[in-house]
């Protein structure tokens, strides 16, 4: 009964550990992208950096090629971005996960197990960007309106 006991304990301490590190790991991932979202829109803010070095450091053009922007797109949207948020201290910048937005707020069409890498970025309680992140980089950061759900434009 006693070697049971010290077996039932022993596999409760190895399920906690083993749980506790995705969780940790899962938290990680998810620091790690945030601090890409602001590294992003601390250069985007920054007018010694050109939006072509924005784009060069941050962003990451779509390997579809039916989907593929040309640079000069990706540089105009860096521009009007910079415009939209240059009056905001980085402070006044929420960057909040997608999906800890309140149900009504979740308006952006996309794959279930993509919501893990869209952040979105509010000014005032005022959304200003939806941000797709994968691996390193920035993949989307504008959506547009398609039927009543928002979708990323991709470049």
């Amino acid at each position: 009964m006693k070697i049971k006991a010290i077996l039932i304990v022993f596999i409760f301490i190895i399920l906690s550990s083993f749980l506790f590190s995705v969780l940790s790991s899962k938290t990680n991932t998810q620091n790690n992208k945030i601090f890409y979202v602001e590294a992003f829109i601390r250069d985007v803010k920054d007018r010694l950096v050109s939006p072509a070095l924005v784009v060069k450091d941050h962003l990451k053009a779509s390997e579809d090629p039916t989907k593929k922007g040309d640079a000069a797109a990706m540089l105009a949207e860096v521009a009007g971005l910079r415009e939209e948020i240059g009056g905001a201290r980085i402070e006044e910048l929420i960057i909040t996960p997608y999906k800890e937005l309140p149900g009504s707020e979740q308006n952006i069409a996309m794959e279930p197990a993509v919501a893990d890498d869209v952040f979105i970025v509010k000014y005032r309680g005022k959304k200003v960007m939806s941000v797709l992140v994968r691996d390193t980089r920035i993949t989307a950061f504008k959506t547009r309106l398609k039927g009543e759900k928002e979708v990323f434009v991709l470049f």
